[in-house]
């Protein structure tokens, strides 16, 4: 009985530490020279150098979970599980709108990509002066898109899990409070 309990133990540490198989991607026209990756509590990051291309792989030590990635100050939220073999291309000259995913976990993190451009586009109305009041009805109907494709089979149970109640679960005026006020930050800190 012993040995049984300390078997256990042992496949389940095992699989709690277990690495992402593929984890890479390339950003082309980069002006930085790494990206960082952390977890969603904050208690994990991991630099990946990019070489003279743009191109950057490594793995991860860490299980199913929600991650950002970090190139110079955009953050990218990514999902990413232990038989993810994800790859990911970007231009750094636009960045979020060139984002694309190939391989296992693709079409969660699309669906990730998809909201931040979505994001950026009632942003970019908000510097441009568009009214909060005015882009209610727009985030509104924003939001309700996203809960509908949570519904898509393709989308894995884990991703619904993670992904559902932290980022489509929220309703369209918080959105807009929190674009506006990070506008207002970009604003002061004079960027």
């Amino acid at each position: 009985m012993k040995k049984i309990v300390l078997l256990l133990l042992a496949y389940t540490g095992v699989y709690a530490q277990s690495e992402i198989k593929n984890f890479k991607g390339t950003i082309k026209n980069s002006i930085v020279d790494s990206v960082i990756v952390e977890n969603q509590r904050g208690t994990w990051h991991k630099g990946y150098a990019l070489d003279k291309n743009g191109n950057f792989s490594g793995r991860l030590q860490q299980g199913l979970s929600m991650f950002t990635l970090y190139y110079g100050e955009t953050e990218i939220p990514l999902f990413l599980g232990n038989d993810s073999d994800i790859t990911i291309t970007a231009d750094a000259k636009n960045l979020i709108e060139t984002l694309r995913f190939e391989g296992k976990g693709m079409e969660e993190n699309t669906f990730l990509a998809d909201m931040e451009r979505d994001k950026a586009e009632l942003a970019n109305q908000l510097k441009r002066g568009v009214s909060k009041e005015a882009l209610e009805q727009p985030a509104s109907e924003m939001v309700d898109s996203w809960k509908a494709r949570m519904k898509d089979k393709s989308l894995s149970f884990h991703f619904k899990t993670f992904a559902g109640y932290s980022f489509v679960q929220m309703d369209s005026k918080r959105i807009l409070d929190e674009l506006d006020s990070e506008i207002a930050i970009t604003r002061m800190e004079g960027k």
